[in-house]
């Protein structure tokens, strides 16, 4: 038991071996953080920042993690730790109507799903120095998406479809 109370599912992240990084809502409705360095697991710390749904988190450099949420305003808002201080809360702008999913194929490479107040998927980016508009990918679905790259370019997106099957979708 690592305690809580906790009030979403949980996503996590490691940025190096032996390292993890959990992210849920708390009962405050805030982000709550807890981190395992290799030898021990770290007390809940409070990063601000309610929303809706559950977090999600990826890291793309030793270091490095950013965290995704759906705000209480319906924009999505980020924030990432740069291996020295909590750096945000950034609006990055919606509407968006899911629970965010993130993947990392390179360094500087971030790739956020989330369905549009239509329900179809979007996509925003990230190459280094900035962030680009939303872009429309189509395609209803339930729930939040999934996402995970497991090489350079190609992002698997996974969602569950209107007909409660698994969809997927391969951007590369």
């Amino acid at each position: 038991d690592l305690g809580g109370p906790i009030t979403s599912a949980p996503a996590v992240a490691s940025w190096a071996a032996h390292r993890l990084d959990v992210f849920a809502a708390g009962a405050d409705g805030n982000l709550k953080h807890k981190w395992w360095d290799g030898t021990k697991w770290h007390d809940w710390q409070n990063l601000g920042g309610t929303f809706k749904g559950a977090p999600a988190v990826v890291s793309w450099a030793s270091n490095r993690i950013d965290v995704f949420v759906r705000g209480m305003d319906d924009h999505l808002g980020h924030l990432w730790w740069d291996g020295s201080a909590w750096q945000g809360w950034q609006d990055l702008g919606g509407p968006i109507s899911s629970g965010p999913a993130v993947a990392s194929w390179t360094a500087h490479r971030l790739d956020v799903f989330a369905a549009r107040t239509d329900g179809n998927l979007q996509r925003k980016s990230y190459d280094g120095p900035k962030w680009s508009d939303w872009d429309w990918i189509g395609g209803a679905f339930n729930d939040h998406p999934a996402a995970v790259s497991w090489g350079k370019d190609p992002i698997d997106v996974f969602v569950r479809g209107m007909d409660d099957h698994l969809g997927h979708l391969w951007i590369g």
